[in-house]
């Protein structure tokens, strides 16, 4: 007698768990809309075992075929790997860091260097005020963005 209620304990906490791991997965895939009901779909494994508990202790044919289809499309579903189609490699791009030295006599000759290395991104640390007037430094970055310090941090 005892283990009877037993059974019946456990049946109705599983069935009720299969039901809320059900609706947790249509919760979970809702998660393509918003952040919160992604949180659901952390936890397939755990719904995949519950479901398939839920076969074992169910009293319904019905609820069978439901918890058991339900569990085998969450196993096909998680251990079926993605394949996408390789990206395709991003263009190259060149980068250059150049320190022109705050006190270089030669800031011309180094940018025309810079220019003739066809970089698409440059780096220019202790570029001075007086270089940014440099009739050379203008073509080597038309659209630049810089900050000129007055003083030193010290």
């Amino acid at each position: 007698m005892n283990s009877s209620r037993l059974l019946t304990f456990v049946r109705k906490r599983l069935l009720f768990l299969a039901y809320a791991s059900l609706a947790a997965l249509i919760l979970g895939e809702l998660g393509r809309f918003y952040w919160l009901p992604e949180l659901f779909s952390h936890f397939v494994p755990y719904y995949a075992v519950i479901l398939l508990l839920a076969t074992l202790f169910s009293p319904q044919t019905w609820q069978k075929c439901l918890f058991g289809l339900s569990a085998v499309l969450l196993a096909v579903w998680m251990f079926t790997p993605l394949t996408n189609p390789p990206a395709p490699a991003p263009a190259q791009q060149r980068f250059i860091s150049y320190n022109l030295y705050i006190h270089n006599p030669r800031v011309e000759t180094d940018l025309n260097w810079l220019m003739q290395q066809s970089a698409d991104v440059v780096f220019l640390t202790e570029a001075a005020p007086p270089c940014k007037s440099s009739s050379v430094y203008r073509p080597l970055i038309p659209m630049a963005a810089s900050a000129w310090k007055t003083r030193h941090l010290a």
